[in-house]
């Protein structure tokens, strides 16, 4: 984080850096836009290379500065100590039974996403088994967030679930889902939230990954809805959201 502040502070101040001051305010700007709607730390990634660029030149110097072996080793140590944490943090390399034994999901959240998707797709395909034959061909399934419908679209299929639908960022350009006469299976939602557009909403089960990792889909309910109160031409509106 300092290297990242001194390099952001080298681009607003270095006269020699004039013509590309307006990155850092970009940066600045961007930042306090996706501190306020709540954004993810890596949608600033595109601008992330701009400050190393900034702190390339100074870093080269302080090498140049004094010829030897101790500031290449102390430079490439850095390098590599960086390396080996930033594996850790974001790649898959802890096995996921590992994960709630150590502080990778708390440093980065979306480190425990994915974890338990088979898991969470077969709780809600034992809902839908446990439906009456007759009624499967009319389910529609709606999925609070993107990445639990991208679970059932991935894992769905080879369960017999049909595809997933959900309001959510780019996925609500996927539905509405098509107007059929069979229950809906509602996960992630609140209940009051699922009482505005349907008449029943029965608790069929909750999500756990079984891996203790506290995710966004930990402990979420599964609902069984019936009794539709609107078509979804009119409802998908009220469930679109960004975020």
């Amino acid at each position: 984080m300092g290297g990242c502040l001194l390099r952001l502070l080298r681009l607003l101040r270095d006269p020699a850096l004039r013509r590309v001051r307006a990155f850092g305010w970009a940066y600045l700007v961007l930042l306090a836009v996706f501190l306020v709607t709540a954004g993810k730390p890596y949608y600033l990634g595109g601008l992330y290379p701009v400050l190393l660029a900034a702190g390339a030149e100074p870093t080269l110097r302080w090498m140049r500065r004094a010829a030897g072996r101790s500031r290449r080793i102390l430079l490439g140590s850095a390098l590599g100590l960086s390396a080996v944490v930033a594996a850790l943090l974001m790649l898959p390399v802890v096995p996921a039974a590992a994960l709630h034994m150590t502080p990778i999901v708390d440093i980065n959240y979306d480190a425990g996403e994915t974890v338990g998707w088979p898991r969470f797709t077969d709780a809600v395909a034992q809902v839908y088994e446990e439906l009456p034959a007759t009624q499967r061909g009319g389910v529609v399934l709606l999925a609070a967030n993107y990445g639990e419908a991208g679970a059932l679209d991935r894992y769905g299929p080879a369960r017999g679930l049909p595809r997933a639908y959900s309001g959510h960022n780019s996925y609500a350009a996927w539905g509405p889902p098509p107007q059929t006469s069979g229950p809906v299976i509602a996960v992630g939602f609140p209940r009051e939230r699922l009482a505005q557009l349907f008449g029943s909403v029965q608790l069929a089960g909750r999500i756990d990954n079984g891996l203790a990792v506290d995710n966004e889909e930990q402990g979420a309910p599964i609902w069984l809805c019936r009794e539709q109160l609107q078509p979804w031409a009119q409802a998908w509106p009220k469930l679109r959201r960004l975020g």
